[in-house]
This record gives C-alpha cells, sequence and structure tokens, in this order.
C-alpha cells in the first residue's frame, strides 16, 4: 500500500504489486460475485466483490487504473474530517 493521499474533499488509498497486472478483459468481471481467473478449488471469487460493496456502502469507490505492469488498486473515500 502506497501512503495515502489527501484530494480534498478525498482521500485517495493506491495498493499495487509488481506482478502481471490486471488485464483489460478481466477488469470487466472483477468486481462481480464469483468472478476468478483461478482454477476450480484454489479461489471463490469474493474477496473483491466484498470490497466492492464495502467501500460503494460507504460512499467511496474502487477501481483498477492500469491494464499491465502490475496490478494497480485505487480506493476513494470522503474525507470525515
Amino acid at each position: 500500500m502506497l501512503p495515502a493521499e489527501v484530494e480534498p474533499p478525498d482521500v485517495l488509498l493506491t495498493g499495487q504489486d509488481r506482478a502481471d497486472g490486471v488485464p483489460k478483459h478481466v477488469q470487466v468481471g472483477l468486481f462481480e460475485p464469483f468472478f476468478t481467473t483461478k482454477p476450480p478449488g484454489k479461489g471463490s471469487g469474493m474477496c473483491l466483490a466484498i470490497a466492492f460493496g464495502a467501500v460503494t456502502e460507504i460512499g467511496g469507490t474502487i477501481y483498477v487504473p492500469n491494464a499491465c505492469d502490475g496490478a494497480v488498486f485505487k480506493i476513494r473515500l470522503r474525507r470525515a474530517f
């Protein structure tokens, strides 16, 4: 996780890895329940769906702006103070 950025009136949280990234054809269903790119028995496809639900429930957004060169996830939340 990179340091939080303040972009009034929001806070932007960014997480990034150095793996293969998230291809565009995968981005389409990424936050859908039970969507997974893993083989059967290796993942339920619920983690990102739950994260999406939690973030949007409190008025935030979560998105993946990249297509390659490591996965980047951004969460934008309204500042509480």
